[in-house]
């Protein structure tokens, strides 16, 4: 089996969030658009979508993966662009695969669809989008 070649959409308007995905999804050879708003049009025909937008966007598009960026950050450093290595000590990611969605089951008669997802709390991002990377090849 080759390389496995995935595209990805990063999500941000935080220009030094896209540079941290960036050399993020470079170092596993993981080929990238970048977009700083999406609509749920936008997002399908992506496997794996990083950033931080609604869940329900997720829900809708059928993306396979998405990686929500989270960023926990002390008081004094919000509001400003953040340096790569402060980037690295406040992030945490959250994966969102989907399994499968119910378009006929709608409960309480309320919901449009609904989904399910595996999440994964990701203590290594690296060994997450390895894994991610894996399931989409054999998904194919």
């Amino acid at each position: 089996m080759g390389e496995i070649v995935v595209k990805a959409l990063i999500v941000s308007r935080h220009k030094s969030t896209v540079e941290f995905l960036s050399k993020l999804l470079g170092r596993h050879s993981i080929e990238f658009d970048v977009r700083d708003h999406v609509s749920v049009e936008d997002l399908r025909g992506y496997p794996l979508v990083l950033g931080n937008i609604p869940v329900s966007m997720i829900v809708e598009s059928e993306v396979p993966f998405y990686i929500q960026v989270n960023l926990e950050i002390p008081r004094e450093l919000r509001g400003k662009e953040l340096s790569h290595e402060e980037l690295s000590r406040h992030c945490k990611f959250v994966v969102f695969e989907h399994l499968v969605t119910f378009d006929d089951w709608a409960p309480r008669d309320k919901a449009v669809a609904v989904a399910e997802y595996d999440i994964w709390i990701v203590k290594d991002i690296h060994t997450a989008l390895e894994e991610v990377k894996r399931i989409l090849e054999l998904k194919r």
